[in-house]
């Protein structure tokens, strides 16, 4: 079902009330996928895939996977505003509902989306009054049946309505558009109320705004400075400049006259940070709104005041404070397109766009210099709240050949971001457009090149690694970038080691850590360097040598109070305690690497320790809960595409304890107890892994995604 409408009806509002109302029927899970953000279609995927959770590393297409994993879900999917993405939404919710018939789509759009199943629901405008309900009568009968409140409380507010559906209904007519005005009236001035003198003018007021709720808001935010009457004469005659004069406008203009009547009588340099604002495509804080928009027409110290202001008269609106972050502000979509218009007319759209991305590669610099320490959690859900704006930046400069550089050093910086997000398929996407580009050699081309092989590489794609490495190896030798060399030789061995070829794999991931600590980093390339060195020892089966080197990666984790790389290399630790017969400790190590996968997942090492865990499990008797674990593990292990990423080392590992728990049990019982946990949440997942207890079964399964 798409809800359709015209700008500022309230769409949005509607469908989410429906979806609330309805997620009783969808034991799987109601999500809503906020698009008014995006701008690339081909990101649609993507983004829906990252909003339920669906964290997938393959190279599969997207829409194949998200076909797949809603196969046997009934979910409720809500994409709010589709309209500037029609054909996008269109085939994903033709191939989705295909896919999983016990799904439903539920979209909010300008337009309708055109689907051959698909059934429109119109939401209309707020109902006004009638000419014939504006005399004062009418308001004193309201009043006298307690319909209207003139209480301490206030004409209008919403506890003013008259449970009784008899006195409700018969004066439904004229009410609603007047309350919504009546109540945003008195929350912009407490003096204001709703009286016989005033009811006539605010009702043609409602009526002049077609009822269109955003047009009433903003309308009433200037009964401070305006009285009705004049408010009415205004309107009057930006509707005749839109009409020419020759009567009146259609109803989706009439909420484009009602914010350019609001944009006119803002101040002018209130008009031109509303017009700046227009290129955040997320909410902003203070802070960004500072380093794009300020200048010598806005002073820094101006920006804190023009921020509220442009709050007091609706044209922002507040996020409440998130984890002891400050207030951030967000522009309604109506809105940011009138802004977008006039920043365009006045020929500052490029430069602005290039102050936004040269504020949000400055901060990709800042994530990728203090990544390896304390704030990690931090930074990835600072990257995480700035995640339209990062992908408008890099948008921003694909469009231009004297962007590209700039852009390229951008899409090279959030590998962290990416890895640690759930986003590795995203950063893929924009690494190969960038690389697609042939640009001339240059450090950012070199990094980009390196951070695309790694992604490869996790993706369990070896070709394309193999590729990009051998583009990127010769330029970081002549550009002296010792990082990126040793990066190429960490993923060059790590990958040969987990193939099984442990003479070359040790030999390259010793010529990494020696090139790491030549000059190329001590942070976090070298710690997982060390970690995967371990690994590799413990493969080899010199368990001592690797208890050093994981003892030494651990202390130097804590020395910058790095977690990340600590919990992958206390995974690594408990497999050497185990292959040393110390099962004890390998348990304890398993369980500290996943504690910190709650606040910063990473499949890799989660699955591992899992492993590690089914196999504790197995040959400790508890064959039920090995099963458990191992097929919560193969989840996490089918989002690379293939078991254990197609590494022959780690599906060794992993075949003993399979073997003993499927005899333990049977085929029967065995399979069972696998696919409980292969349909467990991650987080209820690593709850059950870090507990003996079994996860509580419910009606449904807990088979919401991770």
């Amino acid at each position: 079902m798409t809800v359709t409408g015209v700008g500022g009806v309230g769409k949005s509002r509607v469908a989410l009330r429906a979806a609330e109302t309805a997620a009783r029927d969808f034991p799987d899970g109601v999500w809503l996928v906020e698009l008014s953000e995006l701008q690339d279609p081909a990101m649609l995927t993507h983004v829906v895939a990252h909003t339920i959770g669906l964290q997938d590393q393959t190279v599969r297409p997207q829409i194949d996977v998200l076909s797949d994993f809603l196969a046997e879900r009934n979910v409720l999917l809500l994409l709010d505003t589709c309209e500037h993405l029609l054909d996008a939404c269109a085939m994903l919710a033709e191939v989705l509902l295909a896919a999983s018939p016990g799904s439903c789509v539920l979209a909010t759009s300008r337009r309708p989306l055109g689907v051959a199943v698909e059934r429109v629901f119109a939401v209309p405008p707020m109902a006004v009054p009638e000419p014939d309900s504006t005399d004062t009568d009418s308001l004193a009968g309201a009043l006298d049946t307690g319909f209207l409140d003139a209480g301490p409380s206030g004409l209008g507010l919403p506890g003013a309505i008259d449970p009784d559906p008899g006195s409700m209904d018969s004066r439904r007519a004229w009410c609603d558009s007047m309350m919504l005005f009546a109540e945003r009236a008195r929350a912009a001035d407490p003096g204001f109320l709703l009286t016989p003198r005033n009811h006539a003018e605010v009702s043609r007021l409602c009526r002049r705004l077609d009822g269109i709720p955003l047009a009433i808001e903003l309308a009433a935010v200037w009964v401070q400075t305006l009285t009705i009457e004049q408010m009415l004469e205004q309107l009057d005659h930006r509707f005749k400049l839109l009409s020419g004069g020759y009567g009146a406008v259609a109803r989706h203009e009439t909420l484009r006259a009602a914010v350019g009547w609001s944009h006119q009588l803002c101040e002018p340099v209130e008009r031109l940070m509303w017009a700046r604002l227009a290129v955040f495509a997320g909410p902003f804080d203070a802070a960004a709104v500072t380093a794009v928009c300020a200048d010598a027409q806005i002073p820094v110290g101006m920006v804190p005041r023009l921020l509220n202001r442009l709050t007091e008269k609706s044209v922002l609106l507040e996020e409440p404070p998130h984890g002891g972050q400050g207030t951030r502000y967000r522009l309604l979509d109506t809105l940011r397109e009138y802004g977008w218009e006039w920043l365009t007319a006045l020929g500052e759209h490029i430069g602005l766009q290039r102050r936004h991305r040269d504020q949000y590669l400055a901060l990709a610099r800042r994530c990728v210099a203090e990544w390896c320490g304390p704030d990690q959690v931090e930074w990835c859900e600072r990257m995480g709240r700035e995640r339209s704006d990062l992908r408008a930046a890099l948008e921003f400069s694909l469009t231009d050949p004297a962007e590209h550089e700039a852009g390229l050093e951008l899409a090279g910086s959030l590998y962290f971001f990416w890895g640690t997000s759930g986003l590795i398929r995203e950063g893929r996407y924009y690494l190969d457009r960038y690389l697609a580009l042939d640009l001339p050699p240059s450090p950012a081309l070199t990094r980009a090149l390196g951070e695309g092989a790694r992604i490869a590489t996790l993706q369990g794609d070896p070709a394309t690694a193999r590729e990009l490495i051998e583009r990127c190896r010769p330029f970081a030798e002549e550009q002296h970038l010792t990082a990126t060399s040793a990066q190429l030789s960490y993923l060059e061995g790590a990958t040969a080691t987990l193939r099984g070829d442990h003479e070359y794999g040790g030999a390259r991931l010793d010529e990494a850590i020696a090139l790491y600590r030549q000059g190329g980093s001590s942070g976090t390339g070298l710690l997982f360097t060390i970690a995967v060195r371990g690994m590799a020892h413990t493969l080899e089966g010199d368990v001592d040598l690797a208890i050093v080197r994981l003892e030494e990666c651990r202390t130097l984790c804590d020395e910058h109070g790095e977690r990340w790389v600590r919990s992958f290399a206390d995974s690594m630790r408990g497999l050497a305690e185990l292959r040393r017969g110390d099962v004890e400790s390998a348990t304890w190590y398993a369980r500290e690497s996943l504690r910190f996968k709650e606040q910063l997942p990473d499949r890799t090492s989660t699955a591992l320790a899992l492993d590690l865990l089914a196999t504790i499990a197995a040959s400790g008797g508890e064959a039920e809960r090995a099963a458990r674990l191992l097929g919560f593990a193969d989840r996490l292990w089918a989002s690379f595409g293939m078991p254990q990423g197609g590494y022959s080392e780690l599906r060794t590992m992993r075949e003993p304890s399979e073997r003993k728990a499927r005899q333990a049990l049977g085929a029967d019982a065995y399979d069972k107890a696998f696919w409980q946990g292969h349909d467990l949440s991650f987080s209820t997942g690593v709850g059950y892994a870090l507990d003996a207890a079994p996860p509580r079964a419910n009606g449904a399964g807990e088979s919401e995604p991770e």
